[in-house]
């Protein structure tokens, strides 16, 4: 009969082969290493829910022309938990073109979850959230960007064609004086001076701590466990080589915790944030900690995407905001709840949606 089913693993080599058809490139090297992730991440992971489960669209034939992922988180609103499922991988077989991208998604949008949501939402797969009833959650669908070593940074980001890039490299050591002179020029924008807060590793047990401290300061926030939280720490590890996760906690000179932050060092490119967390006033130090930390680690610049209780910082600091990219897609059928996250009162990083995965 054919139709959509839940996603099993027997499927998941059959899925694998769908994704290089419809993706192509993949940060996993091999098929046996994408369909070992396929099976860490929906099967054994902590927020893998057979109530909510990834789907699957088979033709009439039995073939298998489509699959969307599914990780079901538990979140915090206005004191009582509930779930929010977050969609990825959506995928519908190129060279079968009919409706099971959005009979997937309908699927699961009509799940049992309270919230639904999308963070990495490419073009064609925005237009199926909206004609659906979902939303783009314009805040958390801006990026941030903050050049460290700007003239280095900016010859990465623009480039240079046929034989002006031999006269590039030739500049490259003038470029690195220059950006040293304005790292240690006090009247610089790109100053970077050394904050009096103390860093240390944030390991899972400060991670759960920070994230449950949220629950008490914010309308929605996401919840963690040991459990999930020992699940996902490895899996943010760069496969990059010279890329390194930089998970710190801060605390001020009276050992008084302060904030966190957690991005990943890309020595010679641009850092990813995943996650910055601050008390309303110690925002600028702990932002101001993670910029020259990355500095230190060699970052030509560091980028994120906004949250909200940051956006006026991030607003005045050299750099820009881009709304140039996947955007974020949100569903729920409460309105107060979608509500809530339409006007950025919810916690929602680079870690609590699909960003972080690395298929």
């Amino acid at each position: 009969m054919g139709g959509i089913r839940s996603f099993e693993e027997s499927d998941i080599e059959r899925v694998v082969a769908l994704r290089e058809q419809c993706f192509g490139s993949s940060s996993l090297h091999s098929a046996e290493d994408r369909a070992a992730y396929f099976r860490d991440i929906f099967f054994h992971s902590p927020w893998a829910d057979p109530l909510c489960p990834s789907l699957v669209f088979e033709d009439r034939k039995g073939e298998l022309t489509g699959f969307l992922g599914a990780l079901v988180r538990p979140i915090v609103f206005q004191g009582q938990t509930l779930s929010m499922a977050v969609a990825t991988q959506l995928m519908s077989a190129p060279d079968r073109p009919g409706m099971s991208g959005l009979k997937l998604m309908k699927a699961f949008l009509d799940g049992p979850q309270a919230l639904s949501m999308a963070d990495s939402t490419a073009p064609g797969a925005r237009i199926i959230w909206q004609r659906l009833g979902g939303h783009v959650a314009e805040l958390y669908s801006l990026n941030w960007l903050r050049p460290l070593r700007p003239h280095l940074h900016a010859r990465g980001e623009f480039g240079a064609p046929g034989a002006a890039k031999l006269l590039s490299r030739a500049l490259a050591p003038i470029n690195a004086l220059q950006d040293r002179l304005l790292a240690a020029n006090p009247q610089s924008r790109f100053y970077q001076q050394p904050t009096t807060l103390n860093a240390s590793e944030l390991g899972t047990d400060g991670f759960v701590s920070v994230m449950s401290a949220l629950q008490d300061k914010l309308a929605l926030s996401p919840h963690y466990t040991s459990e999930s939280a020992s699940w996902l720490m490895p899996r943010l590890e760069p496969q990059d080589s010279g890329a390194t996760l930089r998970a710190q906690q801060l605390t001020d000179p009276e050992g008084q915790a302060v904030g966190w932050y957690l991005y990943i060092a890309n020595p010679g490119a641009t850092g990813q944030v995943l996650q910055v967390g601050a008390d309303g006033s110690n925002a600028e130090a702990v932002l101001q900690h993670l910029n020259h930390d990355a500095w230190q680690q060699g970052c030509l610049a560091v980028s994120g995407r906004v949250q909200p209780e940051l956006l006026p910082l991030l607003a005045k600091a050299p750099g820009m905001l881009r709304d140039n990219g996947p955007c974020t897609a949100v569903h729920a059928r409460d309105p107060e709840l979608l509500n809530t996250v339409l006007r950025g009162e919810a916690w929602l990083t680079r870690l609590e949606g699909e960003w972080w995965l690395r298929f």
